[in-house]
């Protein structure tokens, strides 16, 4: 799935729960914490940097002796 469609797919699934709940969800969602809203499909750009970015293993932790 491109860019493109991701956004329109999180729109619709935001507009959803948003209808349910009764307020907009924009800047609610987890993946928000990575939103740029003056970039295009901010939501879908968001999204991907929260879930499909794979995370770095951290380095270190306890040294055995």
């Amino acid at each position: 799935m491109d860019l493109e469609e991701l956004q329109k797919t999180l729109d619709k699934e935001k507009w959803i729960e948003s209808e349910k709940i009764g307020r907009d969800l924009c800047g609610e969602m987890p993946y928000c914490v990575n939103c740029r809203k003056e970039v295009e499909n901010p939501c879908a750009k968001a999204y991907s940097a929260f879930y499909l970015q794979p995370k770095t293993k951290k380095r270190g932790g306890p040294k055995k002796r």
